[in-house]
């Protein structure tokens, strides 16, 4: 929701209990989500993974615009992020939720839990975070 703020589509599917839900990413249908999905130029989808390293704070990336990627990547390291591609979570797929915009490229974030918790609780960061997304958002 930050990133989106007031002049960007938003959607959120969330689970009640976290044990209890994953649904593959080339698999998610939901209607109303594809409704806005395929309006959309850039699809950014965030994901949250597990690591074996509970300390992992880094932001990997799939999805298929190579180009906004590699901005976004460079935004995130300017504002004192590590990032990387995501060694199997690649979402390079062309069902992934990301790639079903209106050019079928998109990007996907996966946050490690301690990355989740850390901006949640520090606003300077979350704040470090949300200009990356929308330098990249905004370059068109």
């Amino acid at each position: 929701m930050a990133i989106a703020k007031d002049d960007t589509s938003f959607y959120s599917f969330e689970a009640i209990r976290s044990n209890e839900l994953h649904i593959t990413s080339s698999r998610f249908d939901e209607p109303r989500c594809l409704k806005l999905v395929r309006k959309s130029a850039l699809v950014l989808a965030i994901h949250g993974c597990r690591n074996e390293h509970d300390r992992d704070e880094t932001v990997y990336f799939g999805g298929l615009y190579r180009e906004r990627i590699k901005r976004f990547k460079a935004e995130l390291k300017k504002q004192g992020f590590a990032v990387a591609d995501h060694p199997k979570l690649k979402g390079d797929h062309v069902l992934n939720i990301c790639n079903r915009g209106t050019n079928g490229k998109g990007i996907q974030l996966e946050l490690p839990m301690r990355l989740r918790v850390r901006l949640t609780r520090s606003k300077a960061l979350m704040d470090k975070f949300v200009l990356a997304a929308r330098q990249t958002i905004e370059a068109g």
